[in-house]
């Protein structure tokens, strides 16, 4: 019996010190991307991660509006493009 209790304590500490790692990640990263939310930072860092869009419609929607506000686009490869006048075509 206590051999159980004491591996399931250590299991919980090892769970407990995972998802506060994982909390102060989200947060780091809600801070560099100026997200809103941790799940808005966590969706800024999938999209870092992949070579494609991802995240919802909203999250992709921000992201455009925040490049015509700066003024830069960031391309799929992580370049950043700056225009002096941005022109934007949409279909």
């Amino acid at each position: 019996m206590t051999g159980s209790l004491s591996m399931l304590t250590t299991n919980l500490l090892a769970l407990a010190a995972f998802v506060a790692v994982v909390v102060v990640a989200l947060k780091v990263a809600q801070n560099i991307f100026g997200a809103d939310t941790m799940k808005g930072a966590a969706t800024e860092a999938a999209a870092r991660v992949v070579t494609y869009p991802t995240g919802s419609a909203n999250a992709l929607r921000r992201r455009f509006v925040k490049a015509l506000v700066d003024q830069h686009v960031i391309m799929p490869s992580g370049e950043r493009l700056a225009f002096a006048e941005l022109t934007v075509r949409v279909a």
